[in-house]
């Protein structure tokens, strides 16, 4: 059973001036989806609060679901590399440095079984298709990925984040490898059969607070909900940090509001709580 604690934070709920929020494993439940409660749940909220979808996926890939809440905030995508406008135009982008974009492809090719993905602004690009894990990811985010072999060919492009998908434990040791070579770089070994890296800038707390800087709130709080470390840097930034109920503990830890998993529609029971007090 989920260990909430909403009835203890109605105080807290009631200074909510701007709702940040991630996609997958957040706002999507167990298929990947937009359920009927939680589309409801946001389109109510919205109306007297901004909800400001925030998420490593590409703006492209996060506009169908921002129509289908009805939203008409900027979007924050690539987990916090672009800002966009609500009509998907760019407004700022952080992109990797090319001497770092191909240090890691160095990296990369030191473990053949790997799967090495490039995102772009908006496609993704992979070295290994016919790895189970690029397949999985292709079908969560409904986007073919886009074969190539020779991913040097991409330095010119505006290269958002790279992931890298393969076995945990070949993961743990390129990890540790990351890290010590590229410290200037963020490294999310987030989950088990992926890590995300991005230039420092695109973290989702500096994203946070350059989106504030540009569209200020008055008279309220900051709230910002997340379900994986990913999340954790929009909690240095936002007084009220919710976490799911699966979301690794470390994060938890940060949080002062819990609510039920993305399974259990734990947003939807948030917005739904928000609205009647």
């Amino acid at each position: 059973m989920a260990i909430t604690n909403l009835d203890q934070n109605h105080a807290l709920l009631k200074e909510v001036a701007i709702i940040f929020c991630d996609i997958d494993g957040t706002l999507l439940n167990g298929e990947s989806e937009l359920d009927e409660r939680t589309i409801i749940a946001v389109k109510h909220i919205s109306k007297r609060i901004p909800f400001v979808l925030i998420s490593g996926r590409s703006i492209p890939l996060m506009k169908p679901i921002h129509q289908a809440l009805g939203l008409s905030t900027p979007l924050i995508g690539a987990n916090g590399a672009i800002l966009s406008d609500a009509t998907g135009k760019t407004l700022h982008a952080f992109p990797m440095k090319q001497s770092d974009y191909l240090r890691l492809l160095e990296i990369g090719r030191a473990y053949p079984s790997v799967a090495i993905n490039v995102y772009t602004l908006d496609k993704w690009y992979t070295n290994l298709k016919s790895n189970p894990h690029v397949q999985k990811e292709e079908k969560i985010v409904r986007q073919p990925a886009l074969s190539c072999h020779d991913l040097s060919t991409l330095k010119e492009e505006l290269i958002t984040k790279i992931i890298f998908m393969g076995e945990k434990e070949i993961l743990t040791d390129m990890h540790q490898m990351l890290e010590k070579e590229l410290p200037q770089l963020r490294a999310y070994h987030n989950y088990a059969n992926y890590i995300e890296v991005f230039d420092f800038q695109a973290e989702k707390g500096l994203a946070l607070l350059r989106y504030i800087k540009s569209y200020p709130v008055e008279n309220g709080s900051i709230m910002a909900i997340g379900d994986s470390l990913i999340d954790a840097s929009m909690f240095d930034y936002a007084k009220i940090k919710v976490a799911m109920d699966n979301a690794p503990t470390l994060l938890k830890s940060k949080a002062n509001i819990l609510v039920k998993s993305n399974v259990e529609q734990g947003v939807a029971i948030l917005l739904e709580t928000m609205e009647n007090l």
